[in-house]
């Protein structure tokens, strides 16, 4: 009589199984475990009406134009940041009393991008603000 021992998937096996074999197996369930995740999931977002899509993600900010290396922003130059700072004044004076995230959806830049020029301005006092965290909106001078 053959005695069972177990493996690491938790299937019993019997002395005759190769490692070959037992291989297979173990592959065998694997594949059969990630089928029968795949449609349960599919059965139950069918149940509750949506369908089962990847969705990727994306940053809060919207459009970057700051490129991130290893999970850092990197380092803008003086010529961009004074660029975008003169198209920020200029759009604020075309535009007043519109908060940073319109701004920099017209301008098409992240809010995270106006951030320092932003401030810049305002401490420099080219630029007055009225409101208080999001519902900030800002004012050329």
């Amino acid at each position: 009589m053959a005695v069972a021992s177990v493996t690491s998937s938790g299937l019993a096996f019997g002395k005759m199984t190769t490692p070959r074999i037992q291989a297979i197996i173990e592959s065998f369930v694997a594949q059969l475990t990630a089928a029968l995740s795949e449609a349960s999931h599919a059965a139950i977002s069918e149940a509750l009406g949506s369908t089962p899509r990847k969705v990727a993600r994306v940053p809060s900010g919207g459009k970057r134009s700051i490129p991130v290396k290893n999970g850092r922003r990197a380092k803008r130059s003086q010529e961009a940041l004074d660029k975008l700072t003169q198209s920020l004044v200029s759009y604020v004076k075309r535009n007043p009393g519109q908060r940073i995230d319109q701004v920099g959806k017209a301008l098409g830049a992240g809010t995270k991008d106006l951030t320092l020029p932003a401030k810049r301005l305002i401490a420099s006092k080219r630029l007055s603000t009225k409101g208080q965290k999001r519902a900030t909106t800002y004012f050329a001078k």
